[in-house]
């Protein structure tokens, strides 16, 4: 659950590196998306943690 969103952030500031992808690096469109994901992802995983602690206690 917390996993998850760690890798996709990860993912987007290498995605996002000048110095590791050179001019393959993400625009401000694939930023935009790629931020919505992440959003995306952290809300689900936030709304999991909460249902795993809920049912606990």
């Amino acid at each position: 659950m917390i996993f998850v969103p760690v890798c996709a952030l990860v993912i987007l500031m290498l995605a996002n590196s000048r110095e590791v992808m050179g001019e393959h690096a993400n625009g401000w469109v694939q930023n935009a998306l790629g931020i919505a994901g992440l959003a995306a992802v952290s809300v689900l995983g936030a709304w999991q943690a909460w249902q795993l602690i809920a049912k606990f206690a």
